[in-house]
């Protein structure tokens, strides 16, 4: 009891330091060894906020924050998620249209896999942020969190986009901007919105997106952008078909499709710009049963069932060439994807 109440002690006083909250002298002279002595702490704290590591964009600022609202003995019981200091991974550069993609396996190991074709000479890059946001939130993240502005292949060809003077329909972006952050919150939320408002804004960025001076490639940049204003209307819409009669059961079977078709576009959007991302492999969990209950038996379901694995395959590398492994991983992704503790329930850690 004496050396877990020590332990605790420690870990307090560690992440009070790390959170720049100061911390007693004695355990500052306890601790002098893990520091260089020419280095400030504030130092040390910048360099772990900027390049600790962990699942899926999960920064020392989200857990800052938890710890901050709960308080450090929280570390082992409610929060499972810890980061760490890789430094060779910490050596890639950030693009908002990466090539490659980190997974964590057992024993705290980075892996690292491409997403897509790196020919010889090409630099190899993840994403520091999440990409699925508008142009101007990623862009305002970077420059908030890392000092810096992104002038990747993609942040070039979207600027245009948000330019007032450039397109006639740019104000309708602009608008949907600050929605899509609300979104990023989560369903809570957002539970005081009527599905007919989430269909208005999705009917509104479709009309956007059709817009005849768009190119193919802008507008699978904006769709990936909002992707997150697309989920809660899935969701929105699933939930809402699910709580009908079956008077209702044709009108259903529309939403269902609608809900398909634009989800296809989302899927191949991804494909081209984050592909093999947790994002990506929601889409096509979704997909993937939305095809078996519209189109049972059909070969729809197994288009679907082949491109989930191959994104399976593209994310896990080695896990994805044994048949067994590959559907071992797919239900791990889909009880984390689906469930908000998912985490904590699958069997293997491997995001």
């Amino acid at each position: 009891d004496n050396m877990d109440m020590d332990s605790n002690n420690n870990n307090d006083q560690l992440m009070q330091t790390l959170l720049g909250n100061g911390c007693s002298t004695e355990y500052e002279e306890e601790i002098v060894d893990l520091t260089i002595d020419s280095v400030p702490d504030s130092v040390l704290r910048g360099i772990v906020r900027r390049n600790a590591f962990g699942p899926d964009f999960h920064n020392y600022k989200k857990m800052e924050q938890h710890i901050r609202k709960r308080g450090s003995h929280c570390i082992g019981k409610q929060y499972h998620r810890i980061l760490g200091l890789y430094p060779v991974a910490a050596l890639l550069n950030h693009s908002c249209q990466s090539n490659a993609v980190r997974v964590f396996c057992e024993g705290n190991s980075m892996v690292v896999h491409s997403n897509a074709a790196i020919s010889k000479g090409d630099e190899i890059t993840w994403s520091y942020i999440p990409p699925t946001q508008p142009f101007p939130n990623r862009q305002e993240a970077l420059q908030s969190n890392y000092g810096f502005s992104c002038r990747c292949e993609r942040c070039r060809v979207e600027a245009p986009l948000y330019d007032a003077q450039n397109m006639d329909q740019s104000f309708f972006l602009q608008s949907l901007e600050p929605l899509n952050h609300h979104w990023e919150l989560g369903l809570d939320e957002a539970s005081n919105l009527s599905l007919d408002l989430l269909s208005h804004h999705i009917s509104q960025l479709e009309d956007i997106l059709k817009h005849e001076r768009l190119t193919n490639e802008e507008r699978r940049y904006l769709r990936v952008g909002f992707l997150h204003l697309y989920i809660h209307y899935f969701n929105y819409t699933l939930l809402s078909v699910t709580t009908r009669n079956n008077k209702d059961e044709e009108e259903a079977t529309k939403q269902k499709e609608h809900v398909l078709q634009l989800a296809t576009q989302l899927h191949f959007s991804l494909v081209a710009s984050h592909n093999a991302s947790t994002e990506h492999l929601s889409i096509l969990h979704l997909l993937y049963e939305l095809a078996s209950v519209l189109y049972p038996g059909t070969p729809k379901i197994r288009f679907w069932t082949e491109q989930l694995k191959r994104a399976h395959m593209v994310r896990y590398g080695p896990l994805g060439q044994r048949l067994e492994h590959v559907r071992t991983v797919m239900v791990h992704t889909r009880t984390i994807l689906r469930q908000p503790d998912g985490l904590q329930n699958a069997t293997h850690k491997f995001l």
